[in-house]
């Protein structure tokens, strides 16, 4: 379950575009094609989730699709299941979600039938993507879609270049002037990665904590999205002032759910720019809930409508840097 606490009135999000219908069919088909992947293949609970309120929804039932209904279905609860004080359903679906929003991200970028869990319910929606047919060659129909994709290099490139020049611009520290354009000049980000505590006495808390700055790390630097500062010290502390951002958050255990809260910070301003919580069920493995949980972080803050894309839309739109605007 992913509770955003921060930033959530700002209308960052577009208005959705009107969902293309697509057959039976095509849906089983691409249904199959999640289902086979190594991420789906590794979660039994994901695969059967996702089969389970696909399948209803076909079949023109769902809205039977409850949080008791999947419980009985697909977690194997018994009839004494209250959605109320067992959070687990949520927590799958929250888990879902991610992990659709990943292959979409990655294997499934190019695929023409997208599978959505929208917030909120367990009911999916089903829809091709917004893709352009080709028109046959030497028509009339085919110059015009060749202009258009032209257009749409061209602008896709003019996009890239503006994003960066505004990348530059809002993490340049309160008071200076933009420096020249050289090769040195930072067009991304920097984050200083900060150990993580735990919030409750178990030793399962503090072991998982102990390595998520380590996990983090690794997914952040592979990635490349943002810059990450090295720790100069065990403490993990910045003096020197190089960090925009620092990553923090929390780790704590309750009633059978691990709950990690990551926070970004304004290194400037010392003051809180994002924060939100993330839970997985304890029974997995250190290691697993250590990887899962950096991954689920590391996707919502590098995705393309992610943490930092959604905050530098915002700068834009208000047309000043965060340490103007306060």
């Amino acid at each position: 379950m992913k509770s955003s606490e921060v930033r959530r009135s700002s209308g960052l999000a577009a208005l959705p575009e009107p969902a293309i219908p697509v057959s039976h069919q095509q849906t089983r088909s691409q249904l199959e094609r999640i289902c086979a992947t190594a991420e789906f293949q590794r979660s039994k609970r994901s695969r059967r989730f996702l089969t389970y309120i696909v399948e209803e929804t076909l079949a023109g039932r769902a809205d039977r699709i409850k949080a008791y209904s999947v419980a009985i279905s697909v977690l194997d609860r018994d009839e004494n299941f209250d959605p109320q004080t067992d959070p687990m359903v949520r927590i799958e679906a929250s888990q879902l979600r991610r992990r659709l929003e990943r292959f979409y991200l990655t294997q499934g970028v190019d695929d023409p039938i997208i599978i959505d869990l929208p917030k909120g319910g367990y009911v999916p929606v089903f829809s091709a993507a917004r893709h352009v047919t080709p028109a046959a060659p030497d028509s009339p129909a085919s110059h015009g879609v060749a202009i258009q994709g032209i257009s749409a290099v061209v602008l896709g490139v003019a996009f890239m270049a503006v994003l960066a020049m505004m990348l530059a611009f809002f993490w340049m520290p309160a008071g200076t002037s933009a420096p020249p354009v050289s090769s040195t000049t930072r067009a991304s980000p920097i984050v200083q990665i900060l150990p993580f505590s735990a919030t409750t006495t178990d030793e399962r808390s503090a072991a998982i904590a102990a390595g998520l700055a380590d996990e983090l790390t690794q997914l952040l630097t592979r990635h490349g999205t943002l810059g990450v500062l090295a720790r100069r010290d065990t403490a993990g502390s910045v003096s020197d002032g190089h960090a925009d951002m620092l990553l923090t958050g929390t780790v704590r255990t309750n009633a059978g759910v691990i709950r990690m809260t990551a926070s970004l910070v304004d290194a400037r301003m010392g003051t809180y720019v994002w924060t939100e919580a993330y839970d997985r069920p304890a029974a997995e493995s250190v290691l697993t809930l250590q990887t899962g949980l950096a991954a689920d972080l590391g996707s919502r803050l590098t995705a393309p409508s992610g943490v930092v894309a959604q905050i530098l839309a915002q700068t834009a739109r208000a047309g000043t840097k965060p340490a103007e605007s306060r």
